[in-house]
């Protein structure tokens, strides 16, 4: 008490009042430090997070900083889109990315079936992916994964639990997509086309089996590798000839299969005569969103003769894949 009784004598009001600012910066300045954000490493096994994580320390004095608690980061996918390529993979992936609760990679990741990536580790693959918060699942879509043999093992053995989603639609229909998108890239290197009759058949007039686009639609022969490593329920077939026709139908059952909280509305979607395709309108954006240009290109008119050989190619096929997802699709 001497002490401060001597410096209150000796101290002028103007000094007296540096004093006590300087103290009570000093203070908050403590305070602060406090209760600043913790920087963790948490690192589990390859089924689980591997991230870094700020947490609010718990000893802070502040009732919402106790209350609070950022979690915000990267995370293991929840689901992946498997496939099919053409089968309508990204439009499914934008129009699942307008749900609030669903965050995806905006590139193919490729992580499971190209070697250079998967050696770099689930810790590389999880940086790849957009931070998501509680609640909220991350998506990623590669759709080479369906038609790579190792892909499925890899992927079990990684995260067993995995709810796998794929896309499918006629696969003569998805085999000229393929097509048209393959001969576009040809006219922008100036090499030499091939009428699709040309690509699709041999001189003999028997199906191209070489042709790699013809492969990818033997849809059956790809799955029944999926199901030795995933029980059905755990993947999702969408329909991709309903969902170019009713997004909203097959966009209810993504949502029912990764157990979200209902979002979307019948009233979101609307059909563009424009882009010749649906477009849909979310809460987040004030401009509805169409699909790029690259989507819709027009397709080559394909022989009558030349289609029926392709069907008759592909009903084997097809049959199989209806036993085995037991679903009819009618192609």
């Amino acid at each position: 008490m001497d002490c401060w009784r001597n410096l209150l004598n000796k101290c002028s009001v103007k000094q007296l009042f540096l004093i006590c600012l300087l103290c009570g910066i000093v203070y908050f300045t403590a305070h602060q430090i406090k209760c600043h954000d913790v920087l963790k490493w948490e690192s589990s096994d390859i089924r689980h997070d591997t991230s870094l994580r700020y947490v609010y320390n718990p000893n802070c004095t502040t009732q919402s900083d106790r209350e609070y608690e950022v979690d915000e980061r990267k995370r293991f996918p929840t689901s992946i889109v498997i496939g099919v390529k053409k089968g309508g993979t990204r439009a499914l992936l934008n129009m699942l990315e307008a749900h609030p609760d669903i965050v995806s990679a905006h590139r193919e990741m490729h992580y499971f079936d190209y070697e250079e990536n998967f050696k770099r580790g689930v810790e590389y693959y999880i940086d790849q992916m957009p931070v998501s918060r509680p609640g909220q699942i991350t998506i990623e879509k590669s759709p080479h994964y369906f038609v790579t043999k190792y892909v499925p093992l890899r992927m079990a053995m990684v995260s067993p639990n995995l709810k796998l989603i794929l896309i499918v639609r006629d696969p003569v229909s998805r085999l000229i997509s393929d097509y048209t998108q393959l001969d576009s890239k040809k006219v922008v290197k100036n090499v030499k086309r091939q009428l699709f009759e040309e690509a699709v058949l041999l001189k003999n007039g028997s199906v191209n089996t070489d042709y790699v686009p013809v492969q990818v639609g033997l849809y059956s022969m790809y799955f029944k590798n999926w199901l030795e490593h995933f029980p059905l329920d755990q993947i999702l077939v969408v329909d991709g000839g309903n969902f170019i026709s009713n997004p909203y139908e097959e966009l209810k059952r993504v949502e029912e299969f990764l157990q979200l909280k209902s979002y979307y509305q019948e009233s979101q979607f609307f059909y563009s005569e424009e882009k010749g395709f649906y477009c849909w309108k979310t809460r987040r954006k004030t401009q509805p969103q169409c699909l790029g240009d690259k989507k819709g290109r027009t397709h080559p008119n394909v022989p009558d003769h030349v289609m029926e050989k392709l069907k008759n190619y592909y009903k084997s096929s097809n049959e199989e894949f209806y036993r085995l997802t037991h679903k009819n699709f009618n192609w």
